[in-house]
């Protein structure tokens, strides 16, 4: 066979193995490119940890693929922008600020002096003895949205549907219960589907934990459920809020005004979480299930679960192929444990 007509034969193989495991890709190979798999990119400004430190380190240690931005370091060039970006950080590292400027700024000295920027400052510039930089890390954030029967668009933008999977090979066993969306080093997602006749299963509620937000839990259910933070409620009003600081962790939520999961342009009540390393949620809640959108950059060391392993390749995401490398079904470690749902 010649090379030509192997190749046909290879890609139509693999046309007809999508088509049967139920992959539905979600843009043309054009506008993947263009998009990056659907992907964006945001700025998160972080802290040095450790005398001699780099920026490009502290960016890197953040999440796998972050990098620092030389630019934006250097635009924090005097005090109001040095105030104003640490309240938008929610850190307390400033306790005064200088009136010069630095090269190596943007930075906090050992007393707790802020020094902005000359307008020069380098992602290669390592920290002094008991100095902290501030620098500002791009990541990169892919979306998994989990939704009604459900639908599991994952990471690398193919969408997956269970409710077609159930009128297949895979017993309602395999489908309902406690599954691992994301399971990594560091962050730990977690949800619950339950069966609700007609080959429908739902997500009845999401638990997320992990050494981000170093090790409390929080879980977001139906209307007809709770909203906990390790097992206390919160967000009990129609409009709420709720923070919290836990060293360098953090979880800001609001309940109230939000988006459709399902397309962000629509507006729509729901639960917004934002956390550290780039992890945000939006999760709108229904009678008895929720939909829910979670956005993440890759993690280093890498990933699995039902939101798919991040790796660029959508094709390798579908039920069968995730159960092939990795089990998503919660065999321990139950984020949770102690919880039941009626």
């Amino acid at each position: 066979m010649s090379k030509s007509l192997f190749a046909i034969s290879f890609f139509a193989s693999l046309v007809d193995v999508s088509f049967q495991l139920q992959v539905q890709p979600q843009h043309d190979p054009v506008t993947l490119h263009k998009d990056e798999l659907g992907r964006t990119t945001e700025l998160e400004w972080v802290w040095t940890t450790t005398d001699g430190e780099t920026c490009e380190t502290a960016c890197s240690n953040t999440c796998a693929g972050a990098e620092c931005d030389g630019l934006d370091r250097g635009e924090i060039d005097n005090t109001d922008k040095m105030v104003d970006l640490e309240a938008e950080m929610s850190t307390s590292e400033c306790t005064s600020y200088s009136t010069s400027t630095d090269s190596l700024g943007p930075y906090v000295t050992s007393d707790g002096e802020c020094i902005a920027s000359t307008g020069s400052a380098l992602c290669t510039d390592a920290a002094s003895s008991g100095a902290k930089l501030l620098c500002p890390c791009e990541i990169v954030l892919g979306t998994c949205i989990i939704a009604e029967d459900p639908h599991i668009h994952v990471f690398d933008e193919v969408q997956i549907s269970m409710l077609r999977v159930a009128k297949g090979a895979h017993t309602e066993d395999e489908l309902i219960g406690e599954k691992w969306l994301v399971k990594s080093d560091r962050v730990k997602i977690q949800a619950r589907f339950e069966d609700m006749g007609d080959n429908k299963v739902f997500t009845r509620a999401i638990s997320l934990s992990g050494e981000f937000v170093n090790n409390n839990v929080l879980i977001v259910g139906s209307l007809e459920d709770s909203i906990t933070w390790n097992g206390g409620p919160i967000l009990t009003g129609q409009q709420s809020s709720f923070y919290i600081r836990d060293g360098s962790a953090f979880v800001n939520a609001t309940r109230g005004p939000s988006s459709l999961v399902q397309d962000p342009s629509k507006d729509n009540f729901g639960v917004n979480i934002r956390l550290p390393s780039g992890v945000s949620m939006i999760v709108n809640r229904q009678q008895r299930y929720i939909n829910v959108a979670i956005r993440m950059p890759k993690q280093a060391g890498g990933q699995e679960g039902l939101c798919g392993n991040f790796n660029g390749v959508g094709v390798d995401d579908t039920l069968d192929m995730v159960n092939n490398r990795f089990n998503p079904a919660v065999t321990e470690n139950s984020l949770f444990s102690g919880v039941s749902y009626d």
